[in-house]
């Protein structure tokens, strides 16, 4: 079960840095109703407003050089966290995918 753990929220993205799912602690967290609202670029919209554009620039800047991805910001909700995500590889070394966590530092 993807909500488990209670301090943990999970996510998954496409190569190229898309979102695709996200927990429902995530959306919780991120004050979000609709899981499809998260999708693409939605999930920027559960952010904090004033951490949104560092967590974007962040996110692309990461997945652009293919790094790992870890950052402390707060969501909508006020809750600190801790956001890490890292890249998937294929056989050849492409990026199939994105996997990560936000855990509350709270």
């Amino acid at each position: 079960d993807a909500d488990a753990l209670p301090n943990v929220a999970q996510f998954e993205c496409s190569a190229d840095g898309r979102c695709e799912w996200v927990s429902a602690r995530w959306l919780e967290w991120g004050e979000m109703h609709d899981r499809s609202a998260a999708l693409g670029f939605g999930w920027v919209n559960g952010i904090h407003p004033e951490d949104r554009a560092m967590v974007r620039r962040e996110w692309e800047s990461a997945v652009a050089e293919a790094r790992d991805y870890e950052l402390e910001y707060r969501m909508v909700s006020g809750r600190r966290v801790l956001g890490r995500g890292i890249p998937v590889f294929g056989p050849d070394r492409e990026i199939l995918s994105w996997v990560g966590t936000i855990e509350s530092v709270d």
